[in-house]
């Protein structure tokens, strides 16, 4: 699989959807690399495109903890 498709599969939640308000349509817009303004989704894009680059876990701890401020 590639990281769009695990994107779109974790997107494809129904638990995901609910919880963090995700509409059908925004799943069917959004790609891996477009800008979201959900903070679940870009935290999911940050650790996906981190792994395919092979970016070091720490390098993606820090953008998340970047994302969000702490």
């Amino acid at each position: 699989m590639t990281g769009n498709e695990i994107f779109k599969a974790m997107l494809h939640d129904p638990i995901l959807q609910e919880k963090y308000g995700i509409s059908k349509d925004q799943i069917k817009q959004i790609t891996l690399s477009s800008r979201s303004g959900s903070d679940i989704i870009e935290m999911i894009q940050l650790v996906i495109i981190g792994l395919e680059n092979q970016t070091p876990e720490r390098s993606i701890n820090s953008q998340i903890k970047n994302h969000f401020k702490i």
